[in-house]
């Protein structure tokens, strides 16, 4: 990035998901789920295809932490 700024496709694709969702809600496209498919720390939840503007139809997945923010450890 030019003076700390990133740019590119994948950050304009995250910036549009992330104003899809709602509060203390996380959004990620089909790939990225994929990805944490095999991570038991996260629960999975198809949220459907939606269009995103600037990019077309994404197939979204709602992502949920099977930690409770009580139960996490903090220093």
């Amino acid at each position: 990035g030019r003076y700390g700024d990133v740019f590119g496709p994948g950050v304009n694709l995250a910036s549009r998901i992330s104003q899809l969702a709602n509060p203390s809600c996380l959004l990620v496209d089909a790939p990225t789920a994929e990805l944490l498919a095999d991570d038991d720390r996260y629960i999975l939840t198809p949220f459907g295809e939606t269009e995103v503007r600037g990019v077309g139809v994404v197939d979204l997945v709602q992502v949920d932490s099977v930690v409770r923010p009580s139960q996490r450890i903090t220093q």
